[in-house]
C-alpha cells in the first residue's frame, strides 16, 4: 500500500510538474480544451471538451449513486432509490451553480 502511494503521488508530481512547464510556455492557456487545441489543432479542442464533459457527468453521477446509498442506508424506510436520485440530483446541481470563488465558504457547511 505505501509503495501505491509513493508511487501515486509520484505521478501526480510529475504531471503538476509537466502542467506548469506546459503553463510557462503557453500562457494564454487556460483550459484543458486549449492545451487541445494547441497540441491537436480544432479536433484536440472539441475532443478535450468531450472529455472534460464526461469527467464532470461521471463525477456528478458518481456523487449522487453515493448520496443515494447512503440516504437508503440511514433511512429505516422503504422510499425509492429514484427519490433519492432526484434530491442528490438537486442538491448536486444547486452545488454546481456558484461559478465565483465568493461564496465557496458556504458550501462547507453542507
Amino acid at each position: 500500500g505505501v509503495i501505491l502511494i509513493w508511487g501515486l503521488s509520484a505521478i501526480s508530481w510529475y504531471t503538476g510538474y509537466v502542467y506548469g512547464q506546459f503553463k510557462l510556455r503557453y500562457p494564454h492557456v487556460h483550459s484543458v480544451a486549449d492545451a487541445g487545441e494547441i497540441l491537436m489543432g480544432g479536433f484536440g479542442r472539441e475532443l478535450m471538451n468531450l472529455a472534460q464533459l464526461l469527467l464532470c457527468i461521471f463525477l456528478m453521477s458518481s456523487h449522487i449513486l453515493t448520496f443515494v446509498k447512503t440516504l437508503n442506508t440511514i433511512s429505516e424506510h422503504a422510499t425509492c432509490s429514484i427519490v433519492w436520485g432526484v434530491v442528490g440530483l438537486v442538491v448536486s446541481f444547486i452545488g454546481s451553480l456558484p461559478r465565483t470563488m465568493n461564496k465557496m465558504y458556504l458550501m462547507s457547511c453542507i
